[in-house]
């Protein structure tokens, strides 16, 4: 996805996800991002500070799969929609799909995986970086 594309379809479902938690948790909720370009494009630090975003912002951390939560959702949503019968057969089943499998993760999926930040660290500690089995 390039920073057009971040911005003008991922930043406004980012800005009313943290309004609605912030709301319902009543609390400020953090954003994690990477170090891919869209995250770090002078444009996006501009949005999400027009948006009152940028202050939520959590410290970029390594562009280690490893360390994002979100490559766990991910390989979760590849393994249920691989699962399909019948599987997708064109880019309409398969946007269908991704929705489904995304609107089916539940509160436990997603504790499943950040419980496994402990051990994520952990094995990138060992590995000096390197890679990991995650």
């Amino acid at each position: 996805m390039n920073v057009q594309g971040y911005q003008i379809h991922i930043l406004p479902s980012l800005d009313r996800f943290w309004q609605s938690e912030s709301a319902r948790t009543h609390d400020n909720v953090y954003i994690q991002q990477d170090n891919v370009s869209p995250h770090r494009a002078h444009s996006t630090i501009t949005d999400l500070q027009e948006r009152g975003l940028y202050n939520y912002l959590l410290p970029s951390p390594a562009t280690s799969p490893d360390m994002s939560l979100i490559e766990g959702i991910w390989r979760l949503m590849k393994a249920r929609i691989s699962q399909l019968i019948p599987c997708p057969q064109n880019h309409n089943d398969m946007i269908e799909a991704i929705q489904a499998q995304l609107d089916a993760i539940t509160e436990h999926d997603l504790e499943e995986i950040l419980d496994s930040m402990i051990d994520r660290v952990d094995a990138l500690v060992s590995a000096n970086g390197g890679s990991t089995k995650f």
